[in-house]
């Protein structure tokens, strides 16, 4: 549920520096945002909701309103240059877009010597593959309903200077699992801009990201594309670009062309859905519809009532290919989280500092050529060639917005190999359908596991790879 912010919550706009003060009679004390009071003097701190490399989230409550709440607290000593400045930048935007009902809200920031707290709204109704599953055979309209809410939050950032980066199902998450409001969430890679100056770093999520963001050149525009790519998956079940791996995904969304022939789904499709998809999905930036524009056709509506969207039910493969869809990405999400969380923080600053040195054109990736010039390096000790590999990935999967496009397996005495463990919760060597459920429910509506999708006797090995 959300809450408001509360006079009594410290300010948390942060100054152009940040301020620094002393200790201890040899300790300096870097502020990320500016000192304030103890988050326990607003709030009572509960039950731990995750783990991630760089801290752990808490459920909360506001003692003054009794609002439910979630609290992020950061260990500032994990945090290098760049991680503070991008933390900077993701509070102002968060305090520049402050107030629209379909944008995540910052309730507060409370910042000591050692730790940062981020006061969040608690969202407990799943995300956006949840609010399209969960009523079974779904139709033009409710893609439409979902899209026009995407749009509206994408709109909103847009008039306001913000490109958000990362637009995909797994950011729009539900406020609760009844009358939930859906909210863009995660601003963490985004950034103030304008369309006269062009951006060049190259971020997102594979399956979303939009051709011209791989080609070093894009504007606000890329965050059309990537809701394209979501309202493809709602009308079809699947991905317009896809592929065995990253690589092969990004290879697709270069050079691939969109298919509405071959896939007999697109018979049972309306032509004004068609078009505003094709509208969406447009390779050339300057002709790419804005979410304005979007918003603007009788298809979606600008509200409810102005919708033209069919109510009939899409054909009901569409629903079970998106179940499939929604559940590999929960499993490979909850992997990521689980190796995260049991990498000691030593662990995590040097791998980040390996993938790092080998990432020579700083862009976030590994490409092919990269790796194989890792093979002269010597890495704790000169590592095998697969075994650099294997902790690259590891490190890529604890720090969020990272690639490596490598494979990796489950090795004895890794992180991986626990993260196995954690699935495989009899110590059998195979993770069962039951495993999988069970593993998977504490991040579903209502604590209800997905429907995993493997027949009786069907499990994952530990051979099989992870």
């Amino acid at each position: 549920m959300g809450c408001g912010a509360d006079a009594d919550q410290a300010p948390a706009v942060p100054a152009p520096s940040a301020p620094t003060a002393t200790a201890g009679p040899s300790e300096t004390v870097q502020w990320v945002i500016r000192p304030g009071p103890p988050v326990e003097s607003a709030y009572v701190l509960g039950d731990v909701l995750g783990k991630g490399s760089f801290g752990v989230v808490r459920a909360a409550t506001h003692i003054a309103s009794g609002a439910k709440v979630a609290v992020k607290t950061i260990r500032k000593s994990l945090l290098a240059a760049d991680d503070v400045s991008a933390l900077r930048r993701e509070v102002e935007i968060l305090h520049h877009l402050s107030g629209h009902p379909h944008i995540s809200q910052l309730l507060g920031v409370y910042e000591e010597p050692s730790q940062l707290h981020l006061v969040l709204e608690l969202y407990q109704g799943g995300d956006l593959f949840d609010a399209i599953i969960s009523v079974g055979r779904h139709s033009e309209r409710a893609a439409a309903d979902v899209l026009r809410t995407v749009l509206t939050a994408i709109s909103y950032c847009h008039a306001m200077g913000v490109a958000h980066r990362d637009i995909k199902p797994e950011n729009f998450m539900l406020t609760a699992p009844l009358h939930p409001l859906l909210k863009l969430i995660d601003f963490g890679l985004s950034v103030f801009c304008t369309d006269s100056q062009p951006l060049t770093d190259t971020v997102g999520t594979s399956y979303y990201v939009a051709p011209e963001v791989l080609a070093r050149s894009y504007s606000r525009s890329a965050d059309v594309w990537s809701a394209g790519v979501i309202l493809h998956i709602l009308l079809t079940g699947y991905a317009p670009f896809d592929g065995r791996n990253d690589q092969e995904i990004l290879r697709s969304v270069q050079a691939g062309k969109l298919d509405l022939t071959t896939d007999p789904i697109w018979q049972s499709i309306s032509r004004e859905a068609t078009a505003v998809l094709t509208a969406m999905l447009n390779r050339d930036p300057a002709q790419r519809a804005t979410a304005d524009q979007l918003l603007a056709t009788p298809w979606l509506g600008r509200t409810a009532s102005s919708c033209t969207a069919s109510a009939s039910p899409l054909p009901g493969v569409v629903s079970e290919r998106m179940r499939r869809f929604a559940r590999m990405n929960s499993f490979k999400k909850e992997a990521r989280r689980v190796v995260a969380s049991l990498m000691r923080p030593e662990e995590v600053a040097g791998l980040v500092a390996q993938f790092k040195a080998l990432d020579a054109d700083g862009d976030g990736k590994l490409n092919v050529q990269e790796l194989r010039v890792s093979e002269g390096l010597e890495l704790e000790g000169a590592w095998k060639w697969r075994q650099a590999q294997q902790a690259l990935a590891a490190a890529a999967l604890a720090r969020p917005g990272s690639r490596v496009g490598t494979g990796t397996a489950a090795a004895a005495n890794t992180p991986l190999a626990a993260a196995f463990a954690h699935f495989d919760a009899d110590g059998s060597g195979f993770i069962t359908p039951d495993e999988l459920r069970s593993a998977l429910a504490a991040h579903h509506p209502e604590s209800q596991g997905p429907d995993i999708g493997v027949g009786p006797g069907v499990c994952v090995s530990r051979s099989s790879g992870f």
